[in-house]
């Protein structure tokens, strides 16, 4: 995560500088271990479903999130 993002969830919802996304178990798994520890390895990353790492691209082009080479 972006040093200046803000990143909670709860049962059901993950939320991200004021947005929010309704998510299943297997979407809340790996965004609540990024809410967690503000970063995820490359191998959490590949493992995560398509449409997280759909999300995770657009939360890039927001700057919310900062790839590490």
């Amino acid at each position: 995560l972006h040093p200046a993002s803000r990143m909670l969830y709860d049962e059901h919802c993950v939320y991200l500088n004021g947005e929010s996304w309704r998510v299943t178990a297997s979407q809340a798994r790996i965004l609540r271990q990024l809410a967690d520890q503000h970063c995820l390895s490359a191998a959490q990353v590949a493992k995560a479903p398509n449409d997280i790492k759909t999300l995770f691209g657009q939360w890039v082009e927001d700057g919310w999130l900062v790839p590490l080479s």
